[in-house]
């Protein structure tokens, strides 16, 4: 079908190719939950995932397949739908789930499968190098808008006030991360003011989001970035540019900024009564009254079934939310086989020799691995499942390069 690309596969001339992986990747976000479409994110998600399966099924039959590009991480991916599905079999035999109603609630699992579609596409590395730094810019400035525009809505996102923020659980947050690095590293490298006016958006947001440890993270690889990176130009004017900037952004958003650290005093203080070490050990005590749980996992809870209904009663009733716990959350809804599987191709990914090019990527790994224990280990969005598709394919281009210049 797209006979016109170049014999190495990184010349996509065909549009059509990039509109479908531009529509894959906002069904994947729902579209921001723009108010008017957020109501029907079940629907978009399940569209682009109907996408996915229709282009692969369709390049298979018809099309060509990139041949240079060498999907080596195949074999991890088909553990993690292996996992995905044993976790199915355990929901249905422990938690007594109906199947189909597991296979539905867990969609967000199946935009894994667009690492197998990449290749069909024939995206170009500069090309999805662009589209993960205008979806962060998108995804930033939607709730920039949605900030102030509060009350009124412009997306249909869950909202509430807290530590001196409105925080939006906005689909995007994930570009916003990588793109944040992206764009920081693409700024020091080539002082372009394009990069360094993206970096500040995507860091005001996260400042405006009121999550500490990601705000931390931001700053401190920021600083790790510009001290040990040998292609730094202008190493000097860019460190007095940041305290400047810094300096400014704390007089700026002082209130929150004071807020964070108060809440973050405060739950330090509690130490293991602190909430989410409260919920890590409930869950892990959960799966100890089934030991083979430890394997399988219970699956993803649907608000269809009574396990639904007992998880959403637990998180409202004490608080403790599976999406709060990071990997113990994932280690509860897909067991073993998944989560070993997704740590080895996180720090296969982090140790990989990436060019200069990629070298934001690293920077995101270690985020993940960072916050491994609270959150964003792997996204209920199918967000979260594309972009590691992205870093995947990225990673596959490169080492595919390498071994044709062997």
């Amino acid at each position: 079908m797209i006979k016109d690309a170049d014999r190495w596969g990184l010349v996509s001339k065909n549009i059509y190719n990039k509109i479908f992986l531009i529509i894959i990747i906002l069904c994947s976000l729902s579209f921001f939950e723009l108010k008017g479409i957020g109501k029907a994110d079940r629907i978009i998600q399940l569209l682009g995932v109907g996408l996915i399966f229709f282009f692969i099924l369709l390049y298979t039959i018809y099309g060509e397949r990139n041949q240079f590009v060498k999907l080596s991480f195949a074999n991890p991916m088909y553990l993690l739908f292996l996992g995905i599905f044993i976790s199915t079999l355990g929901c249905a035999y422990f938690k007594n789930q109906p199947i189909h109603v597991t296979i539905y609630q867990q969609r967000h699992t199946y935009f894994l499968l667009f690492y197998f579609l990449l290749p069909y596409l024939y995206p170009e590395k500069e090309w999805l190098i662009k589209v993960v730094i205008y979806m962060a810019l998108t995804a930033a400035l939607v709730y920039i808008a949605q900030y102030f525009a509060y009350p009124a809505r412009i997306t249909e996102a869950k909202m509430f006030v807290d530590r001196g923020t409105l925080r939006i659980n906005l689909p995007g947050f994930p570009f916003i991360y990588l793109g944040f690095f992206l764009a920081m590293d693409y700024f020091f490298r080539t002082s372009k003011m394009f990069y360094g006016l993206v970096t500040i958006i995507l860091l005001i947001t996260g400042l405006l989001s009121g999550f500490r440890s990601v705000l931390a993270l931001f700053v401190g690889l920021t600083c790790v970035n510009l001290l040990i990176g040998s292609y730094v130009k202008n190493r000097l004017l860019i460190i007095f540019v940041c305290v400047i900037l810094g300096m400014a952004g704390y007089f700026a958003f002082q209130g929150i900024i004071d807020e964070m650290r108060t809440s973050a005093e405060r739950e330090t203080s509690q130490g293991e009564d602190y909430i989410r070490v409260k919920a890590g050990y409930y869950y892990l005590d959960e799966m100890n009254k089934n030991k083979m749980s430890y394997i399988s996992g219970y699956g993803e809870p649907s608000d269809r079934s009574s396990y639904g209904h007992e998880t959403s009663a637990v998180s409202l009733s004490y608080g403790y939310y599976l999406s709060d716990v990071g990997i113990i959350g994932t280690y509860y809804k897909f067991g073993l086989l998944f989560c070993v599987t997704m740590l080895f191709i996180l720090l296969k990914l982090l140790f990989y020799r990436h060019s200069t090019e990629l070298r934001f990527m690293k920077f995101y790994i270690i985020m993940q691995l960072v916050l491994i224990t609270i959150g964003f280990f792997f996204s209920e969005g199918g967000e979260g499942a594309v972009i590691l598709s992205i870093l995947l394919y990225l990673t596959d281009i490169e080492r595919s390069k390498s071994i044709s210049h062997a």
